[in-house]
């Protein structure tokens, strides 16, 4: 691995010695690692293919990483069987790779002491030692729970002054020591501290992904708090939107309430009036008999007087100190009726503005925007009709609003359970995060357009099956799971446009 002009190494050999024997290396350890923790996978499971027979051992790995040879055909030899053993490797553990393997590691692998939540721990336990009562010097010297080496390995590689204060411990001498020796030991020149891990090996094995993992890393928290962060509100939108119609669907049942109160009040005066009159007539006893011609002439005038006579209504006499008057029981009891009946109907539309209120004051914010800074309110008459609003609002935002924030939530739980899956499969790569973003972005596109798909006035009645038998689904329900599975959507939309265009299959052409 020399030049031949002046005998000095060749850089780019160099370069690649250490890429073998460093990096791929430690790969494949890293590959030996994770496929001995699988119960599922070997590489040594048959059957065996003839070529395997000269696939290197273990122990042949071991060999090239404790004591490798200088010589050059031995570190060919090496090299090769490296490499074997890398390929041999990527395939027992597929789907995983050592690619994915390390990068799972880096993102989601073994605590680093050396981050701030690895201090924050440590201060944390020096502050346990610090509190604990006095005769626990070996529950101190064992640290966490593990095994702490002996005082007097402890004191050889720490030093003379270290050993004094081993032995003070030891005898149980002084609590500051107790609690400080351990951590001393910790951080001695023996590399008790520090070890080598597996996030070790994935480090030296792609060191460009060290970055990449840590953005990684800090992408996908912030997307998840995003997604929680939309959860609340599109939970809180769900609440409010429900509430609504509940008081909308109170109202109108009040309404119907009231028409049929109204019309049996109608009903009572009529019956009242006619009885009033028949009470008349009976109490003036006719002094003669009246001829044809009287007959007629009383009859036209009593015709007349009943026209201009005022008709009965009930609820409508009070006394100068308005208190309310009633001509029988009946009209008492329907004019109470009618009284708490109208009560309750003012309190439903009471509720109703002050759940409208947020959103006139929403749109005449938005309205103020577009209009050059100009606050927008709406007319007088609508303001009003708050029934009438309260409907419009409750028909876009359920039916366009709603869908779009479930058709996302439903694309990021998607996108939250592939993560898992592959957190605990590690077969995590730096591509997922730019796949998590589009497919949060189906999922908005297919919530946006689900109104296309339905129809918002519908009902279904008992007479209809729903999508899934006697279940009927909601715009946002269906949004939901058309973002959870959007893929799936999207190519039954394909489907769809080619049996209507009658497009021919390109995956089917020959």
């Amino acid at each position: 691995m020399t030049t031949q002009e002046s005998g000095k190494p060749n850089p780019d050999a160099q370069r690649l010695e250490d890429f073998i024997f460093a990096r791929e290396l430690n790969e494949v350890f890293l590959l030996l690692d994770h496929i001995s923790g699988r119960w599922d996978k070997s590489w040594y499971a048959p059957p065996m293919a003839a070529s395997d027979e000269h696939m290197p051992k273990v122990r042949e790995l071991c060999t090239i990483g404790l004591a490798a040879d200088g010589s050059s055909e031995s570190k060919v030899d090496q090299a090769v069987k490296l490499l074997c053993a890398k390929d041999k490797l990527n395939a027992a553990a597929r789907p995983a790779t050592g690619m994915t393997i390390a990068f799972t590691l880096l993102v989601v692998g073994e605590e680093n002491r050396r981050s701030w939540a690895g201090w924050l721990n440590g201060m944390s336990n020096l502050w346990q030692r610090w509190t604990r009562p006095r005769g626990t010097a070996d529950r101190l010297l064992a640290g966490d729970g593990g095994s702490a080496p002996p005082p007097a390995e402890a004191a050889k590689s720490a030093g003379p002054a270290d050993a004094t204060s081993f032995e003070s411990v030891a005898t149980g001498a002084g609590t500051a020591d107790r609690a400080l020796m351990p951590l001393q030991a910790r951080r001695s020149n023996n590399g008790y501290w520090d070890k080598p891990t597996r996030l070790t090996l994935a480090r030296h094995a792609f060191p460009g992904l060290v970055s990449v993992a840590a953005k990684f890393k800090r992408r996908i928290f912030l997307i998840v708090s995003l997604l929680l962060l939309g959860l609340a509100t599109t939970c809180v939108i769900s609440w409010h939107i429900t509430g609504g119609n509940v008081i909308l669907q109170h109202l109108e049942a009040l309404k119907i309430q009231d028409a049929g109160l109204q019309k049996t009040i109608a009903e009572a005066e009529l019956k009242f009036a006619s009885d009033e009159q028949e009470r008349q007539n009976g109490a003036a006893a006719p002094a003669a008999t009246p001829t044809a011609t009287q007959t007629q002439a009383e009859a036209q005038g009593q015709a007349k007087v009943r026209a201009a006579a005022r008709p009965v209504q009930f609820c409508s006499l009070f006394a100068p100190d308005a208190t309310p008057l009633y001509r029988s029981t009946e009209e008492y009891q329907l004019c109470s009726r009618k009284r708490e009946l109208d009560q309750r109907i003012a309190i439903a539309h009471d509720a109703l503005g002050n759940w409208l209120r947020p959103w006139v004051d929403l749109y005449q914010q938005v309205g103020g925007w577009f209009s050059g800074g100009q606050a927008f309110y709406p007319a007088a008459l609508a303001q009003s009709n708050t029934e009438e609003l309260a409907q419009i609002v409750t028909m876009v935002v359920g039916t366009a609003v709603l869908p779009l924030f479930y058709g996302v939530l439903g694309a990021g739980a998607a996108v939250v359970r592939d993560l898992w899956a592959k957190m605990r499969e590690s077969l995590l790569s730096p591509r997922d995060y730019s796949l998590a973003l589009l497919q949060l972005a189906l999922g908005a596109t297919i919530g946006a357009c689900i109104a296309l798909f339905i129809s918002p006035s519908s009902q279904a009645n008992g007479k209809e099956a729903g999508l899934l038998g006697s279940w009927a689904l909601s715009s946002s329900a269906l949004s939901f799971i058309a973002g959870f599975g959007v893929e799936g959507v999207f190519l039954a939309l394909e489907s769809l446009v080619r049996r209507v265009f009658n497009i021919s299959d390109p995956a089917k052409k020959t």
